[in-house]
């Protein structure tokens, strides 16, 4: 499992730098959101274009997988917590499960 982790090049491990090396776009993360904040803004872009595909895919790709990631550990955690609450609790003393 962390050897996925750390090969996948949506986040600042092992994969991404590796992922830097093959398309040769040094600081390829803030390039690519930078790439997005000048084309929000409608500034000139000076990047290459060849370079301008990779850039503009990889920043949707890094906040789709980090904002997955993010839930997944946050329902985890939640899930986790509901488990193990104490079975003493009465919710319906809080009226949390009743209909009214």
């Amino acid at each position: 499992m962390t050897v996925v982790f750390n090969l996948n090049p949506l986040n600042k491990f092992d994969g991404y730098y590796l992922l830097v090396a093959l398309t040769g776009i040094n600081n390829l993360r803030s390039r690519s959101f930078q790439f997005y904040d000048r084309l929000l803004r409608r500034e000139q872009i000076w990047e290459e274009p060849s370079d301008c595909w990779t850039l503009a895919a990889y920043a949707p790709f890094s906040i789709a997988y980090t904002v997955w990631v993010l839930g997944y550990l946050l329902s985890a955690v939640v899930d986790w917590a509901v488990q193990n609450m104490p079975r003493f609790i009465d919710f319906y003393k809080f009226n949390l499960l009743s209909g009214s």
